[in-house]
């Protein structure tokens, strides 16, 4: 009997122990994650906002109003579409700093993300879960997405997780789910795309089959009954787990204490901002531009070569893929399509990318035992020692190219995220009009991306624009018009007093030092005095 390799060892042992191959896959990442976050900064002034959010809701709890946006429609139309994930960052903000607590957070929260990715792999028996889950933590702007103090990455993992529900057919917990996505993410409406595509190529499916079915009606309906006993291909389950998903959002829009002001706030949320999109006439946050595919390709690399083997795999067994592998294949171009209009898509194109390519290989690959790939592999290069030289060479080119292209990315996403705002930034702004000015005064700031830092700073006065600029132009564009003019230097100068008093009922101006027009505008204008000044900004005082 053939001796085994140390090598074949290690590995039967992780494909027999997938749950302790979890807890590697969930400690990697954390160890990566933990090295993404160790610098003092902020990469989306975003985190500002989420982390007072969070302290907010552990002293208030749910509140459906938003004063501090007056002339946004949040004004009208709030709801907190993170609440519950503000909710579990509240254990975080409480022990440490907000700051510091909202990163280690994000670090965990990275871990579960990571463990969820490999799960659903393993529950269908996926081959080299591991190695997909792996190369997932190395993906450039994926990471640089996770990354950031906020949202995005309990995003992925609900969606992952809401993935492994449909997938499964487990109805009465995806109605439930699905139910408490849509009071946890703002993109709960994505599950919903991922479960009508997979009730549609599984209903397509369905009809295909059963229509070039020559065999009896009796042979056909004794192993549609079959299928349906092991949770497979009955149309049914399909049409089930549809209504399932479908019926826990529609509860969850409905049976909501902001309720029928939630409708409205999601019709600028997702088609204003998240479809539409005004950045042909605003400027608008980075991560809603395109994504040019000559950037994309090569920065998400890993995930670019899995998608054209999974492609290669589909084309070469098509028959033997499964209704998970149409599903993820046709949500990849949906995904990837996506990005190519708005940057911030990438964090479901890369996850979806490879689920697929990792779906489709495996089907692809179905009906061979591990083992037997594997001698297949090394059958060629054990009759010469030419052909071992050639297959060494190879192998140790591909490990050493892949182990120095994912350091070298990771090294990139840790510059890109040092890059932002320091934790302290217009934190002496903030603490001067906390105790200096009396409360809910409205203060005009030079932009809207200044809003959060001076929310956590200073929550305690209102401001113009913030979270995204759409809101305030949707709302009223020629109040809009009248703030860009004022923060870009190009007011009449006669009229800006009148702007500051009559259009915003301002009492004060923050003018950050990059904004050289509005200060000079402001500083020449009757009326206005100089109150505070720092290395970061003035603040200005406007009289009755």
């Amino acid at each position: 009997m053939e001796k085994e390799a140390w090598w074949y060892k290690i590995y039967r042992i992780f494909c027999r122990t997938p749950f302790l191959t979890g807890l590697l896959i969930m400690m990697i990442a954390l160890v990566i994650a933990s090295y993404l976050q160790l610098h003092d900064a902020f990469a989306d002034p975003d985190s500002f906002y989420h982390a007072r959010m969070a302290t907010l809701v552990a002293d208030k709890g749910f509140f459906t109003q938003f004063p501090w946006l007056p002339f946004t429609s949040l004004s009208e139309n709030y709801i907190n579409q993170h609440f519950l994930y503000h909710v579990i960052l509240i254990p975080f903000v409480s022990i440490a700093d907000p700051l510091v607590g909202i990163k280690v957070a994000t670090i965990l929260l990275t871990a579960v993300m990571a463990g969820m990715f490999y799960g659903l792999l393993r529950s269908f028996q996926v081959r080299w879960a591991f190695v997909f889950t792996l190369l997932l933590l190395f993906v450039n702007p994926f990471m640089f997405r996770m990354g950031l103090p906020k949202a995005p990455v309990l995003g992925v993992t609900l969606l992952l997780a809401g993935l492994w529900l449909v997938f499964h057919f487990r109805a009465k917990w995806a109605f439930v789910y699905s139910w408490i996505f849509v009071w946890v993410y703002g993109g709960f409406s994505l599950l919903l795309v991922c479960t009508a595509v997979f009730c549609l190529v599984g209903l397509v499916r369905y009809w295909i089959l059963h229509q070039s079915d020559s065999r009896s009606l009796l042979t056909r309906l004794h192993e549609q009954y079959d299928r349906w006993r092991h949770h497979e291909a009955s149309w049914r389950l399909y049409i089930t787990i549809g209504l399932a998903v479908g019926g826990g959002m529609l509860a969850g829009l409905l049976l909501n204490p902001s309720f029928p002001h939630n409708i409205r706030f999601y019709e600028y949320q997702l088609f204003k901002i998240g479809i539409i999109n005004a950045q042909h006439s605003i400027g608008v946050g980075g991560e809603w531009y395109p994504y040019h595919i000559g950037e994309l390709i090569p920065t998400t690399i890993f995930v670019s070569i899995v998608v054209v083997l999974g492609i290669f795999g589909m084309a070469l067994q098509l028959r033997k893929q499964s209704v998970r592998s149409w599903t993820l294949f046709l949500l990849t171009i949906f995904f990837f399509l996506l990005t190519l209009k708005s940057k911030r898509y990438v964090e479901y194109y890369v996850p979806i990318g490879m689920l697929f390519g990792a779906f489709s290989i495996s089907d692809a690959l179905s009906g061979k035992a591990g083992k037997a790939l594997l001698r297949d592999v090394v059958a060629g290069w054990r009759h010469s020692v030419l052909s071992k030289t050639v297959a060494v060479i190879i192998l140790a080119y591909v490990v050493i190219g892949v182990v120095g292209v994912g350091v070298r990315d990771l090294r990139n996403v840790r510059r890109d995220l040092a890059g932002g705002q320091d934790a302290s930034t217009l934190s002496g702004v903030g603490t001067w009009l906390k105790a200096n000015a009396p409360s809910d005064e409205i203060v005009v700031h030079s932009d809207w991306d200044e809003f959060p830092l001076l929310f956590y700073y200073d929550p305690s006065h209102r401001y113009i624009a913030g979270l995204d600029p759409t809101f305030l132009y949707a709302h009223d564009e020629d109040r809009y018009w009248a703030w860009v003019d004022l923060t870009t230097g190009k007011s009449d100068p006669s009229t800006v007093s009148t702007t500051l008093r009559d259009t915003f009922h301002a009492s004060y101006v923050v003018v950050t030092k990059d904004h050289v027009a509005m200060d000079r505008l402001v500083d020449g204008t009757e009326g206005v005095s100089l109150v505070y000044e720092d290395k970061e900004a003035k603040i200005y005082a406007v009289a009755p």
